[in-house]
């Protein structure tokens, strides 16, 4: 007998919430200089950073602020190039640094 199969037995749950008041404020810091972004999703100001992985040449930090909820992330070089160049990457910082802000 078992356990019935199927996909009413698993449940996709995504980590990253959307508000429309709130929007998520971005600030990379690296190369001397300080990026900014805005979006009404992390994930989505994330992708807003004015940036390219061949311009990035330092390590960084990530600041992220969600009205008073404050996250810092200290990204290395490859990090940081991933964060900019990839979605899966950028897709799993968004998800690290939701948990943080929680």
């Amino acid at each position: 007998m078992g356990r019935p199969k199927g996909s009413k037995n698993k449940k996709k749950i995504d980590g990253l919430v959307q508000t429309i008041d709130l929007p998520y404020q971005v600030t990379f810091n690296a190369n001397n200089t300080s990026y900014n972004a805005e979006g009404p999703t992390l994930l989505e100001a994330l992708g807003n950073i004015p940036l390219t992985a061949l311009e990035l040449k330092t390590k960084g930090d990530l600041i992220v602020r969600h009205g008073e909820r404050v996250a810092q992330k200290h990204l290395l070089l490859v990090q940081g190039r991933a964060l900019v160049r990839s979605h899966i990457r950028r897709k799993g910082f968004a998800y690290q640094l939701e948990a943080l802000l929680r």
